[in-house]
């Protein structure tokens, strides 16, 4: 998607290599040495990865050039039917690019035309 001047919204199916990011995208900078906070990324990096692993969808993340700018984090429920669980794009200034449309508009394709 491309709203006027702003750069193009590249919206992708988590794979394997993009696992930690997933992790650890809703970690703020200044958390990333807690402890808990590790222990906790680090568990849920695991839980990706065996996911991705038996090829369960996990989620789709949005790029603006070589950045991830938003995720959308979702479990299928049944056959035309996911659960949300996060929609997020955390820094300010990508808010009100089309971001979380995208995202949202990648996931009914997805659900309401399946390969």
């Amino acid at each position: 998607m491309v709203r006027g001047d702003v750069e193009p919204i590249r919206v992708q199916e988590l794979a394997e290599p993009t696992a930690a990011e997933l992790a650890w995208f809703c970690v703020p900078p200044e958390r990333r040495e807690d402890p808990t906070i590790r222990r906790g990324a680090h568990a849920k990096e695991a839980w990706i990865r065996a996911r991705v692993a038996r090829g369960e969808p996990v989620a789709k993340i949005a790029y603006v050039g070589g950045e991830a700018a938003g995720i959308l984090h979702y479990e299928p429920v049944e056959e035309g039917v996911v659960h949300i669980l996060c929609l997020y794009v955390p820094n300010e200034r990508h808010w009100g690019k089309g971001i979380g449309s995208s995202l949202l508009a990648a996931l009914v394709e997805e659900v309401t035309n399946p390969l």
